[in-house]
């Protein structure tokens, strides 16, 4: 599983590569098949994330945002995550 990102500058800061690293290691040790795309806009981030397999969603939603709870990170998650079987969740700059 590898991370896709869109519209990133070409030098972005130690503190944001960490946080990519980090989300990349929970979603990888749920599902090393899913994908993520991360979309960099001047207000803040856009993450989608596509497990390989229905079954991973609600785990990796659980995990996801135990992870942005424990950081402090406010996280704005889409309403349509089971429909559409995918978590998309917008992070903004403060």
């Amino acid at each position: 599983m590898k991370i896709v990102r869109h519209h990133f500058p070409q030098i972005i800061k130690d503190n944001e590569e960490g946080y990519l690293s980090f989300l990349e290691a929970i979603i990888n040790s749920i599902d090393i098949h899913g994908a993520v795309e991360v979309t960099y806009k001047p207000t803040g981030y856009l993450v989608r994330v596509a497990p390989s397999h229905p079954s991973y969603l609600e785990v990796l939603f659980k995990s996801i945002k135990v992870f942005h709870n424990y950081l402090g990170i406010v996280v704005e998650f889409s309403k349509s995550i089971k429909s559409s079987s995918t978590i998309t969740f917008i992070i903004t700059n403060n």
